[in-house]
């Protein structure tokens, strides 16, 4: 398959938006900062997401870029497995803001306060499920791609609701890419779990 599906391709989630509409979560969109972002919706199964985002980090990987999880631990393990697959291109907040490195992986809690005036890309690798942590992610930046997976649609759709005021078609057309990642990035997952879980991050 070429293509990834679009969230209505997904047998559910017609359904699924009846059910929200019913209890009106689904109307029309704020006016705000998100409105005028560029946003990409890469809708992939949960467990393939790393290799998406290894896949996405690549083909940016002149760019600078900021990778937003919702906690520590997903935080953790997200950058162990980037250093186990040899991306030297992630570090702390100082280096990142020095140019020593393109690639900043932090949490919703660590993200506020940071001085970082402006990124090329933001990329959700997860979904906030408070939808203006989506917000205090994307200020900095005018492009914004979300990784939402099959368990993240209820959040996303609110996100959607609430700030980026229309329908978006799941337009990443890269999965071969992707996934002939796949053997690498599980093999570096597996050993970033074994240090993050020793590591007692929540």
């Amino acid at each position: 398959m070429e293509q990834v599906k679009s969230l209505k391709e997904l047998g559910q989630v017609e359904q699924l938006t009846r059910e929200l509409e019913e209890k009106d979560l689904i109307g029309v969109a704020q006016t705000g900062y998100a409105d005028k972002l560029e946003h990409q919706l890469c809708f992939v199964p949960a467990r393939y997401k790393d290799c998406y985002l290894v896949h996405i980090l690549n083909e940016i990987s002149s760019t600078l870029s900021m990778v937003f999880t919702h906690t520590c631990k997903d935080t953790q393990r997200v950058v162990l497995m980037l250093g186990n697959l040899g991306a030297e291109r992630h570090a702390a907040v100082n280096m990142f803001k020095s140019g020593e490195c393109n690639i900043l992986v932090c949490s919703d809690v660590g993200s506020r306060g940071l001085d970082i005036p402006s990124v090329d890309t933001v990329i959700n690798y997860t979904i906030p499920p408070i939808p203006e942590d989506y917000i205090n992610r994307v200020e900095r930046t005018g492009f914004s791609i979300l990784l939402v997976n099959q368990y993240e649609i209820v959040p996303y759709m609110e996100i959607e609701r609430q700030h980026i005021g229309k329908t978006l078609l799941s337009c990443y057309a890269h999965e071969k890419e992707a996934m002939s990642l796949a053997e690498r990035v599980k093999e570096a997952n597996r050993l970033a779990l074994k240090v993050s879980d020793s590591l007692n991050c929540v």
